[in-house]
């Protein structure tokens, strides 16, 4: 791999001309000094990008009311807990380690902010648990823990294993997809209070399915759940204050040859299409959704890399970027918002782990 001073990835490809492309950050899991965030600053002069060393970040938000960011982060060292790394950005956007927050879990592999900004939610994929810290001046401390109890039923499925946090647009409710239990578990959320961890909704979906990312439509009255054990996506329905289940496809036009695992799932502004990155087949799902919460499978680009773990769509939705994990690069596409079709463009920045894109 070829890199420039200070870890900062050398970027191959050359820019069409127009406008200027959006700036997004890169997280890099990595152990070694390779691991951190980029900020991509630039497609041609790849000297002004930004790198800050974080080792083992495996997943970025941003507060966009108090401008800090946090990044899961795990395996830090035998001493140290895994956590919440908060960051603040300087006048150029390059991120500086601010806090380091215990999660009190193990493994944390997503998070999320609540819609009054003053709670952190992670899920502990390995001790089969969520965080809930309270923020003190943009700073996450200690929380509450809440276990999710119970297995599914196959192998990966020995005990819970919550892999995302997130909340339905109209901010009432914190969902939690868990692989290990084929379950995603609706927790009743209120301001300044937090969740009820007392008597969640909780949908099931079948056995196998393995939870992992989720989407819930603009009106919040349907949901898209991307389930990496048995390649498909299922969608629901909410009718009469009950979620019911509408339809389960799969991702891609075929079977293919080597298993593939769906990893994250987007939506675009107006929830007619769908994005879901595909694992093993390495492509990216174009999916096309209906009113009643059906979907039709368009298409299934290839990623022009290996093992797609995140996808990001641009604030302007003409783009979308994939983290290819296992190749260690970074991919783009043009995105077509009136027909949801992907066009892979010769641009490609080289990241060892590549795991998620967040825009700036």
């Amino acid at each position: 791999m070829k890199t420039l001073i200070s870890g900062m990835p050398l970027l191959a490809g050359a820019l069409l001309t127009g406008c200027a492309a959006p700036e997004f950050y890169a997280v890099s899991d990595s152990a070694g000094k390779d691991g951190g965030i980029t900020l991509v600053k630039s497609r041609v002069s790849p000297g002004k990008n930004l790198f800050t060393p974080l080792r083992t970040v495996n997943y970025l938000i941003r507060d966009p009311a108090s401008g800090f960011f946090y990044g899961t982060v795990s395996r830090i060292s035998p001493a140290e807990s895994d956590g919440v790394a908060t960051l603040r950005a300087d006048g150029d956007g390059k991120l500086e380690l601010a806090a380091l927050t215990p999660v009190d879990g193990s493994v944390p592999c997503h998070l999320t902010l609540s819609p009054d900004g003053k709670f952190l939610y992670t899920a502990n994929y390995s001790s089969a648990s969520i965080t809930e810290l309270p923020l003190k001046e943009g700073i996450p401390r200690r929380g509450r823990i809440v276990a999710h109890p119970g297995k599914g039923t196959e192998k990966r499925q020995e005990k819970a294993h919550p892999h995302f946090v997130g909340f339905d647009p109209a901010g009432r409710t914190l969902a939690v997809a868990d692989l290990g239990l084929d379950q995603i578990r609706l927790y009743p959320w209120s301001p300044g209070r937090g969740i009820d961890p007392a008597a969640p909704e909780i949908i099931r979906l079948h056995p196998g399915a393995g939870p992992r990312h989720l989407v819930f439509s603009p009106d919040g009255n349907a949901l898209y759940v991307a389930n990496e054990l048995d390649n498909t996506v299922s969608s629901f329905r909410l009718r009469a204050g009950k979620w019911v289940p509408v339809q389960t496809i799969r991702p891609m036009k075929e079977v293919p040859e080597i298993r593939s695992y769906p990893g994250a799932i987007r939506r675009t502004g107006n929830g007619m299409f769908l994005f879901v990155s595909n694992r093993g087949h390495n492509s990216i799902a174009v999916i096309r959704t209906g009113a009643d919460g059906r979907m039709t499978l368009l298409d299934a680009v290839g990623c022009g890399g290996d093992f797609p773990r995140d996808i990001a769509l641009s604030p302007e939705e003409t783009e979308l970027i994939a983290a290819n994990e296992k190749s260690g690069t970074v991919t783009i596409f043009s995105l077509n918002p009136e027909t949801g079709g992907l066009s892979l463009k010769e641009e490609k920045l080289f990241l060892p782990k590549a795991l998620g894109i967040l825009f700036r």
